[in-house]
């Protein structure tokens, strides 16, 4: 048996767990794999370890006399050679790393009794220990190990399955390491849609507080008109036709109906709150097929003044039939019914009616003048009084040219 052996015992053991000791099947397959050409060494250290000595020896305070003590215990018990046992303890003490002193190894091969015995056709050797035994015999009169060939076969099948097991439970803690990374996406998983949710809510409470403070600057970017359409740089468009003051721009994203109405109430633009949902014939009044343009949204062109701008060809109406509520279409002017629920490429454009102001340049306020109305406050200007009060002075009254007639002046 060479050093190399040992180190390799050595090395095995440290790198088995502790509960590996406690099997006694899987310590005899170690040890008939490390040592397989040595077989009375493999009957010394299982003896050793069916003796209880390797249990013990971890526990030792005295090696020496430890050492003396299990050399002692094993020829007792399995009436060994004195310097064979205190090998076998020697070597298992090394193995488990109580003591650095490589043993120096004396097996021998002779039974404690005495004699060498001669092998004949009607003995054979035990394959535990190597002595010589009757050929019939089913058990050891040495190591008292069972030797009958049932045992034998049912030996290695033993070791099959050892082996087996441990591939399995190989495979048992691969499946393990799987299992505890799928754990681990699945919990990353979970905080992707948490902050997702999160991101949704944080847009949705962005999106309701532009609702109620209002836009600020109209999509031209200022003021600008274009036909009987005005628009001012407070973020509202004026049609002079209609008198209908409209937002220059929709929400920008999908939305149900009762999420436009709400959105409407919520809308607030230069300080008015009477926003609301236009009607079928108000959104038909937009709709112009000499005037198109690509929305920032939707692959068709619409049709109606540029100073509205729409993300999408589709606008909700207020009009509402049960589950049901109508939408109109930019793209050929149609009025089409949808459930109230859906708001897929569907938008609000908020509409109030009433009088229309803008902030001019100067921060002055114009009143716009409402068709058949006079505006109020407007003094007629230095001119057009002018000319009233040389009209009134050049106009002869009655009595003057009756008066003018009898002195006979005509």
């Amino acid at each position: 048996m060479s050093s190399q052996s040992i180190e390799k015992f050595k090395q095995y053991l440290e790198n088995q767990k502790d509960d590996f000791l406690q099997d006694g099947r899987r310590v005899e397959g170690i040890i008939r794999d490390i040592f397989p050409e040595d077989k009375s060494l493999i009957f010394l250290l299982t003896s050793a370890w069916k003796a209880g000595i390797v249990s013990d020896l971890r526990q030792t305070a005295n090696l020496e006399v430890t050492v003396a003590q299990f050399g002692d215990r094993l020829c007792q018990e399995y009436r060994l050679r004195e310097s064979s046992a205190l090998s076998a303890v020697r070597v298992w003490a090394y193995a488990l790393g109580v003591t650095d002193d490589v043993p120096n190894i004396s097996v021998s091969r002779t039974p404690s009794m005495g004699r060498q015995p001669s092998i004949t056709a009607e003995t054979k050797k035990c394959p535990f220990c190597a002595e010589e035994v009757k050929k019939d015999a089913r058990k050891c009169k040495h190591c008292h190990s069972d030797i009958s060939e049932d045992v034998i076969i049912k030996g290695v099948q033993d070791d099959e399955l050892i082996r087996q097991k441990e591939a399995l439970d190989r495979e048992k803690q691969k499946l393990e390491r799987e299992r505890q990374e799928i754990e681990k996406m699945m919990a990353l998983d979970v905080e992707r849609q948490k902050l997702e949710a999160e991101r949704s809510k944080l847009a949705e409470e962005k999106n309701l507080l532009a609702t109620r403070q209002g836009p600020t600057t109209s999509a031209t970017g200022g003021t600008g008109r274009d036909g009987r359409f005005i628009a001012n740089d407070n973020g509202t468009v004026l049609d002079t036709k209609s008198g209908l003051i409209w937002a220059a721009c929709d929400n920008g994203a999908n939305i149900n109906w009762d999420g436009a109405n709400k959105y409407c109430k919520n809308y607030r633009c230069d300080g008015h709150t009477d926003w609301r949902l236009p009607s079928f014939d108000e959104l038909k009044g937009l709709y112009d097929r000499g005037k198109s343009y690509k929305p920032t949204l939707y692959s068709y062109d619409v049709d109606l003044t540029g100073l509205i701008q729409l993300s999408t060809g589709f606008l909700w109406i207020s009009e509402e039939r049960g589950s049901d509520a109508a939408h109109f279409t930019f793209t050929d002017g149609t009025r089409r019914w949808n459930r109230k629920s859906k708001g897929y490429d569907t938008r609000v454009l908020p509409v109030r009616s009433g009088s229309w102001s803008h902030q001019s340049p100067a921060n002055s306020t114009k009143v716009l003048p409402v068709r058949g109305k006079p505006a109020p406050n407007m003094a007629p200007r230095a001119s057009q009084q002018q000319t009233v009060g040389v009209r009134h002075s050049k106009s002869p009254s009655l009595v003057k040219m009756l008066k003018d007639l009898f002195l006979g002046k005509y």
